[in-house]
């Protein structure tokens, strides 16, 4: 697929960078940030239809987007895996989906991707940053798509009829994915390591809940979270060369490896909020980054190893912040309309 119109001087959304304490602008580095972008006014619309919603409407929606289905009919399946993978249709999924765009740190313009469909999530660079890989709709189920920058060009990794809705890049061309399935009348969540053209899944983790995978930069390891039977989740991780019995790392979500693969920051529960923490590989180290006042997930550090750009919610707006990897210069980095699943 290609559209003329997806190149990255097209269509430029010009929007100011949002200037504050902390972090200056001469220190980031200049890489675009991927995100899943809603212009102020879709933000503002969703933010009024989902403050419409009562508590339990509005936790339903939260378990579609997580997947968190019980046990259904068999003629359900589809609806399971749909589910599953966060395409269940409704008003919050399709009216106000977000759109794949790219970010300047710098300048805080946003050019959106136009050859990605609407709703499509930014999940990882390639190691010369020339492909972006996201995940988007094909049909119903969600499944994984590479972008080449330079040609402006969309095509797809991954096909049905499994679901795979969230990957990064392995090792030798390879891709490790989310691959999502029905057993009997579950879903099964596992993540698996693919042959170069994103076939063959090799298993990596048993499941049943295993998600968000996150590659080592040297395609050496992986990364994801495991959701316990006690409903917690927890990081794990597997080699990608050799011994891949997988290790459990501790409690967290959204693990981002930092570009010199030395640490994988991570959001965690600390008292009463969502909180960012880093640990090594090995699972030494585990430490807080900065000490924020408000939920901090979806962390994404910067091609320079020295930042991480942060995702916060505060009535139904998503807002990016950042931090030095230190813990030091918090500062608020775009939020000009909806900032969210950042990958720089």
């Amino acid at each position: 697929m290609r559209s003329g119109a997806a190149t990255l001087g097209a269509l430029l959304v010009l929007l100011p960078a949002c200037q504050g304490p902390g972090v200056p602008a001469s220190e980031l580095a200049p890489e675009p940030i991927a995100i899943a972008w809603r212009d102020p006014e879709l933000a503002r619309r969703r933010a009024e239809y989902l403050a419409s919603l009562d508590p339990a409407k509005r936790r339903e929606q939260q378990e579609q987007r997580w997947g968190q289905v019980g046990v259904l009919p068999v003629d359900q399946v589809q609806s399971v895996l749909e589910g599953v993978a966060g395409t269940r249709s409704g008003p919050e999924r399709l009216e106000y989906a977000p759109r794949l765009a790219l970010l300047d740190p710098l300048e805080g313009q946003v050019t959106p991707i136009e050859a990605a469909r609407p709703g499509a999530l930014p999940v990882d660079w390639s190691p010369d940053r020339r492909r972006l890989l996201f995940t988007q709709l094909e049909g119903s189920y969600l499944q994984l798509y590479e972008y080449d920058v330079s040609q402006a060009e969309v095509r797809p990794l991954t096909r049905g009829p499994d679901v795979h809705p969230r990957g990064c890049y392995g090792p030798d061309g390879r891709l490790v994915v989310m691959w999502v399935t029905v057993e009997g009348q579950r879903p099964l969540r596992r993540i698996a390591l693919t042959d170069p053209g994103g076939l063959h899944p090799e298993l990596l983790s048993e499941g049943p809940d295993d998600r968000g995978p996150t590659c080592a930069p040297d395609g050496s390891s992986v990364v994801w979270v495991s959701r316990l039977p006690n409903g917690r989740d927890h990081l794990f991780t597997a080699s990608l060369r050799g011994e891949r019995e997988p290790r459990r790392l501790g409690p967290g979500r959204d693990p981002a490896f930092s570009p010199d693969g030395e640490w994988v920051v991570f959001s965690a529960w600390l008292g009463d909020r969502w909180q960012l923490w880093r640990i090594r590989p090995d699972g030494s180290g585990r430490a807080r980054v900065g000490t924020g006042a408000l939920d901090e997930t979806q962390p994404a550090v910067s091609p320079d190893g020295r930042h991480v750009a942060y995702v916060v919610e505060e009535d139904h707006r998503s807002a990016l912040y950042l931090r030095r990897l230190d813990g030091s210069g918090d500062r608020i980095l775009f939020r000009e309309g909806d900032a969210e699943s950042p990958v720089w």
